[in-house]
């Protein structure tokens, strides 16, 4: 039992594997954002399904895998990183997220679990955001990070090999997440039998020309509001649970708004942790200075 509880103790795990279990689940979210940013023209359904896939656990696993190779205990590392990432996405399923689940006994089961308990804007939710911070109070256990630092040309080519996997597995389940209809992606893909097809939709932005509303779906498609509600407002950004009239307009049955806080947030805890692994890969090359240079 000593032997076990030391193990898994947390003061024996680097914190950076604690953290890649907050970024890991969403690392194909932020490449989609940026893939959505760029000029690349992708085949809007097969990309998202992609990123699907890439997002259960299954694709966890092998990035999971992939930075465990980087350190010394890397069984432990290993479990830390994967069990991060399962409470990380068992989190996003508790939030009532429209249309938006996550896939936990994915490539088995592509139905998406969600619970739906407290919403994206609670207080509950900001905790979770602040507790984010926690963590960081433990600046000096980057240097317990760094010395377990394990680059050697056998780790490398480990991590290269799980990388591969993680890119190209998901590869494989594409047509599966279409076909389960995950995020309204078959009732998008097949436009003709889309009237009085029921969607929903997580944090979108609205537009008004002349006297239309308009909302973008997650794939990029633009979608007129055929009752849009007084308190609508320009570039608000809402989430939507609709019923098509046809193949581009929507009758909205219900919607709540969103504030752009939790984006901001987003954005500064992936700075922080951002930091927190430049500071690890520095001190690490520091430390493997001072040792060569001891040995010789």
């Amino acid at each position: 039992m000593a032997v076990h509880s030391a193990v898994f103790s947390p003061w024996r795990v680097p914190f950076i594997a604690v953290l890649a279990g907050c970024v890991i689940p969403d690392l194909p979210w932020i490449v989609r954002r940026l893939v959505d940013a760029s000029s690349f023209s992708v085949e809007p359904i097969s990309t998202y399904a992609y990123f699907i896939a890439q997002s259960s656990l299954v694709g966890c696993f092998f990035a999971c895998i992939a930075f465990a190779f980087l350190f010394r205990n890397f069984k432990v590392v290993a479990a830390y990183a994967l069990l991060g990432s399962l409470v990380h996405l068992l989190l996003d399923s508790l939030q009532d997220k429209w249309g938006v689940g996550v896939h936990l006994l994915a490539p088995f089961n592509w139905e998406a679990l969600r619970l739906g308990v407290f919403q994206v804007d609670s207080v509950f939710t900001h905790l979770l955001t602040v507790a984010g911070i926690i963590p960081f109070l433990f600046i000096t256990k980057a240097r317990h990070d760094a010395r377990l630092l394990c680059l050697n040309t056998y780790r490398i080519a480990g991590c290269c090999v799980c990388i591969i996997a993680y890119f190209s597995v998901p590869l494989l389940f594409i047509s599966h997440v279409v076909a389960s209809d995950s995020r309204y992606l078959h009732t998008l893909e097949n436009k003709d039998e889309r009237r009085g097809k029921l969607l929903e939709l997580d944090r979108e932005t609205t537009s008004v020309t002349g006297d239309t509303w308009h909302t973008t779906t997650h794939i990029g498609e633009v979608l007129a509001i055929l009752n849009p509600d007084a308190n609508m407002k320009d570039g608000g950004t809402y989430s939507f649970k609709a019923e098509f009239d046809n193949e581009h307009e929507i009758w909205v049955t219900d919607w709540k708004r969103h504030s752009g806080a939790r984006d901001t947030a987003s954005y500064v805890g992936l700075l922080l942790i951002g930091c927190w692994v430049a500071s690890v890969l520095i001190l690490g090359r520091r430390t493997k200075s001072v040792v060569t240079d001891k040995a010789s």
